[in-house]
């Protein structure tokens, strides 16, 4: 799986998602793991783990492996799924925004708005 953030020079711990197909990725100096909490529905690896220093093309899923590292790996992965759940819920607690008619007319002749 190459991908455009299979980057050797990343810093030592870095979250990168992947939106269009649910996946986050946790990088290193040494290891990306990958994780598709929806991997069933693309019919792809819920896991998988690349060693950045040996396999910069990202051929080779080592995740079975080195149970260890996708171990600690997923922890930290975790860790910041629950973080980003907390942000988006303290956001979506605030007041609901109301908009003119012009500004939905604006919006909706611009494309941002379906519908008439």
């Amino acid at each position: 799986m190459a991908s455009r953030f299979a980057d050797p020079e990343a810093k030592k711990i870095g979250f990168v998602p992947e939106n269009r197909i649910d996946a986050v990725a946790f990088l290193d100096a040494n290891w990306k793991l990958v994780f598709r909490e929806k991997a069933n529905e693309a019919r792809v690896n819920k896991v998988e783990l690349y060693d950045r220093r040996t396999d910069r093309d990202e051929i080779r899923n080592i995740a079975a492996q080195h149970p260890r590292e996708v171990d600690h790996m997923m922890t930290e992965i975790g860790r910041w799924l629950e973080a980003q759940k907390q942000v988006r819920s303290s956001l979506s607690r605030g007041p609901k925004a109301t908009l003119d008619q012009k500004t939905l007319d604006r919006l909706r002749s611009l494309g941002y708005l379906g519908g008439k």
